[in-house]
């Protein structure tokens, strides 16, 4: 009860305020809810946005919000700058934090830029001292396919790069639907055996692996 609560509360505080997807592709001000499902089940997703004339913009956002496991739900919030330097041209910057519900809070600066159906920003993690780069390719915008919208983004940090293919459908501008592959870095506790002094036992090791995810949604923009 209290987790439906909370979560209550923080999706009318997302209203009040008026997916991140592209920093650097945002309306004056919008909101939203997503409805996702993956191979772990069903979470949320939602965020708030406001742009100012004078070209600054923030955003608060919660990311995999799940009813039965709650512990993963990250939180962010953001203050930037967007500027327009042609028609299609535009660059940006900013601040992020994240924090989850362990209150581990990371700071991190941004900087990207887009010209046409190229998007890239590159993060700096305060925290942790770490580079990582995002790039984006619309290839409706660039293909002009009609009525799916596709984009293929990468994410490279210093241990892997994560690949992601979108493919969605906005339905009256308001409902977006859509399904997302993506092949990225995981990480998972093996059991592993050992023997000492004539005795056996087991342990958990963390291990990586670059594995492919699926998963569906649907979201409620206003």
């Amino acid at each position: 009860m209290a987790k439906i609560l909370s979560l209550l509360i923080l999706i009318g505080c997302t209203f009040l305020i008026a997916q991140q997807d592209n920093l650097l592709s945002l309306k004056k001000s919008n909101l939203g809810v997503y409805i996702n499902n993956d191979s772990d089940g069903l979470f949320l997703d939602g965020y708030a946005h406001y742009s100012f004339s004078s070209g600054f913009f923030s955003e608060i956002s919660f990311d995999q919000y799940r009813l039965n496991e709650n512990k993963n739900t990250f939180y962010n919030s953001t203050l930037g700058l967007l500027k327009n330097v042609s028609t299609k041209r535009s660059f940006g910057l900013g601040y992020s934090n994240y924090f989850n519900n362990l209150r581990s809070i990371e700071h991190e600066l941004f900087f990207g830029s887009n010209f046409t159906f190229i998007s890239s920003i590159l993060y700096y993690d305060l925290t942790n001292n770490l580079f990582t780069y995002q790039g984006i390719l619309d290839l409706d915008s660039f293909f002009k396919i009609t009525p799916i919208e596709i984009n293929i983004s990468f994410i490279h940090d210093n241990s892997s790069t994560d690949l992601i293919c979108r493919l969605s459908k906005s339905i009256n501008n308001n409902i977006l639907i859509g399904y997302i592959l993506s092949r990225e870095n995981s990480e998972y506790l093996k059991e592993m055996t050992y023997t000492k002094d004539g005795k056996t036992g087991i342990y958990s090791k963390e291990m990586q692996e670059m594995s492919f995810f699926h998963e569906i949604f649907m979201g409620f923009n206003f």
